[in-house]
């Protein structure tokens, strides 16, 4: 058992050295199982790049999964969730008869409860006290804090009694999506097709503290754990940095999964470090140079003159849209590339998604 993290920054080639690893490892060793852990989006995607690298140009022994997906294959295999999964939607109508039903009893949502979007944000922050393992009783607690203002103090109150009432609704009845790793932790000892895999975490920023829980089991019966972390090469990866650093989370994750290793007697193998010029940018040193550089301490300047970044000005949201919209029609017609080569990325999706429906 062993853990080895292979660290590096955007575009310096993580994901397709391991990739070119693994795919080389298991030509070699055909018995083997190898187990690919993506981020959900991601396991498509990854897929293809895998096949496309493939020599035989099909996947026997290496598997691409998500943790739901991991989660799901286990419970097939040991028969560990009993309970059928809630979706989405089957959440907010169970909300809203609670919140029907509760109604006299909030200090706070009484009257807001039936706008629109109320019940949506209940339900994603419920999620997030489930995926980080906060319990009603944390909740109460919070309210008697002496720096809570009373107006917290009354959301927290109703955010308390919906979290209980939820719970308590689906006890013996229903699984929701973020209890299923929490299930698939009770059983995945007894999943013998992880046993002695070589498992590789890709493409994640950053995991939960059920997740933690998951690998620290995974950590237990694989023969080995690879993990990739953008992390800049400069950079002490197992320092400890306050939140404001742009790799405080990175280096989260590198410490808190080597101390999981040790305290279950995971040998923690010499890291891979990947440095110099990024792979992927290789042909653009303009946007090299800003990966190095960006929203680091330390100070630089581009001596030339940039020829893969540009600024353009407008005057309102809907013409930032139009011009990137003329743009990429563009370079479409003329210059022969795909839609599928653009993305756009905002930091205020609520502004221009009025303008980009």
């Amino acid at each position: 058992m062993a853990l080895q993290f292979v660290l590096g920054g955007s575009g310096s080639g993580k994901s397709r050295d391991t990739y070119q690893r693994i795919i080389a490892d298991s030509l070699k060793h055909p018995e083997q199982r190898y187990i690919i852990l993506v981020p959900e989006q991601f396991s498509l995607q990854t897929q293809k790049t895998l096949v496309s690298m493939h020599p035989r140009k099909g996947l026997l022994n290496i598997d691409i999964l998500s943790f739901n997906r991991l989660a799901y294959r286990v419970f097939a295999e040991t028969g560990g969730a009993k309970r059928p999964v809630l979706e989405e939607t089957g959440k907010t109508l169970v909300l809203q008869k609670i919140a029907q039903e509760q109604k006299k009893n909030l200090k706070l949502f009484a009257s807001s409860i039936q706008k629109p979007g109320c019940i949506s944000q209940v339900k994603s922050q419920i999620s997030e006290f489930m995926q980080y393992q906060v319990d009603d009783g944390r909740l109460t607690e919070l309210q008697h804090d002496g720096a809570v203002s009373p107006l917290l103090a009354c959301k927290l109150a109703d955010m308390e009694l919906l979290y209980r009432e939820f719970r308590a609704y689906l006890k013996k009845r229903y699984l929701t999506s973020e209890e299923v790793l929490d299930v698939l932790c009770g059983v995945i000892g007894e999943a013998k097709s992880l046993r002695g895999s070589i498992l590789v975490l890709d493409g994640f920023t950053g995991f939960t503290p059920i997740q933690y829980k998951v690998l620290q089991e995974l950590l237990r019966i694989c023969r080995s754990v690879i993990v990739t972390v953008t992390i800049d090469g400069r950079e002490d990866p197992y320092e400890k940095h306050g939140w404001h650093r742009l790799f405080a989370m990175s280096s989260q994750t590198v410490t808190t999964l080597t101390a999981l290793a040790k305290q279950n007697g995971v040998s923690v193998e010499k890291p891979v470090t990947l440095t110099g010029e990024g792979k992927r940018f290789a042909a653009a040193p303009a946007l090299a140079f800003l990966e190095r550089h960006l929203f680091r301490y330390h100070r630089d300047v581009y001596g030339q003159k940039p020829q893969e970044i540009r600024i353009r000005a407008s005057a309102n949201p809907r013409e930032e849209l139009s011009w990137a919209a003329r743009q990429i029609h563009a370079l479409v017609r003329k210059n022969g590339w795909h839609y599928r080569d653009f993305a756009i990325i905002t930091g205020d999706l609520n502004t221009y998604a009025n303008y980009a429906g």
